[in-house]
């Protein structure tokens, strides 16, 4: 009888798990690509497809989108300091390809202009 009675109650006992929310959205910015302004066009030419995928598709860029997008409404850009950012950038990106040694068989996929801290 005191087996009977046990799974009796064990029957009667539930769990209520629910949560009211009039909307649960959780949107991940890293999914988004941004095209880089005109000034930084250039500059994927002189990635190795190697260093383009990492500097596309690693963590560290995901990370960057994503402050990004959550700073972007409070920072004040200054256009022409981009503009003459990318300039430069883009001027020492020529300049690295330029140095290569055309040599690097083994290093070749890991050479050039490493663009994750662009």
């Amino acid at each position: 009888m005191a087996s009977f009675s046990r799974l009796a109650l064990l029957g009667i006992t539930g769990v209520n798990e629910n949560t009211l929310a009039l909307a649960k959205i959780n949107i991940d910015f890293s999914l988004l690509k941004v095209t880089p302004s005109k000034e930084f066009n250039d500059v994927g030419k002189s990635l190795s497809e190697f260093r383009r995928q990492e500097a596309e598709d690693r963590n560290i860029h995901r990370t960057s989108r994503k402050l990004g997008e959550v700073f972007e409404p409070t920072l004040l850009i200054t256009l022409e300091l981009l503009r003459a950012y990318g300039i430069r950038i883009l001027a020492i990106s020529k300049c690295a390809v330029l140095v290569l040694d055309k040599n690097l068989r083994l290093f070749k996929k890991n050479s050039g202009v490493d663009a994750i801290s662009i």
